[in-house]
């Protein structure tokens, strides 16, 4: 037989309550701020993705949503399988793929234009406690990437958990400047925004 158990105390509520939101990234940062502050936490911010098979369009949708402007690309276990971004929706990726699978744009799905695990980014999430924001922004622009995934490293099992992600989209927003301009090859970032809205 279950337990009994006696009712809770109960309070009215107050005119004017609000609710609980999650913490999103500050809207201004500095090159000697905490590299964690730039951080998109996914303890704090869901982290939004998608499936290998699903559209191109689907995609470009949630990047569009996204603050971040990318997704997640998972398997049905929920692994991490790559991630898609503005860059690989907005830029040649699709084009290419249309000219060498001699198919339609509608028939295209994200994982013929997704970042593959492999070649993403990672940091570990210990090395950033003493780290800047100018040190993100300067690895980024070594590896010429636009985005870092942030890993944690469990201390007993080793095991990887994808923590949070920087995006140089959004350090550029919160820093005032392109953060990747004096990279010939890579996009501008205000050309990318205005591409991504250019439907909205």
């Amino acid at each position: 037989m279950p337990k009994s158990y006696l009712p809770l105390t109960t309070m009215p509520l107050r005119t004017g309550i609000s609710f609980a939101h999650p913490a999103e990234p500050p809207e201004l940062l500095h090159w000697e701020d905490s590299a964690q502050l730039a951080m998109v936490d996914f303890k704090y911010i869901k982290a939004i993705t998608i499936s290998p098979d699903d559209s191109i369009d689907a995609a470009l949708l949630g990047v569009k949503n996204s603050i971040y402007h990318a997704l997640l690309v998972v398997n049905k276990e929920q692994h991490i399988l790559g991630i898609i971004t503005a860059e690989d929706l907005l830029g040649e990726k699709p084009l290419k793929a249309i000219q060498e699978r001699r198919i339609a744009r509608a028939d295209m799905v994200v994982r013929m234009v997704m970042t593959p695990q492999h070649e993403i980014l990672a940091l570990d999430l210990e090395n950033l406690r003493h780290a800047k924001v100018g040190h993100i922004v300067e690895t980024l622009r070594a590896h010429k990437q636009h985005y870092a995934l942030v890993v944690k490293v469990d201390e007993k099992t080793h095991a990887h958990t994808v923590r949070g992600l920087y995006s140089s989209a959004l350090l550029s927003k919160q820093l005032g400047r392109d953060v990747l301009s004096a990279l010939p090859e890579a996009h501008s970032i205000a050309e990318l925004h205005h591409d991504l809205h250019l439907n909205d």
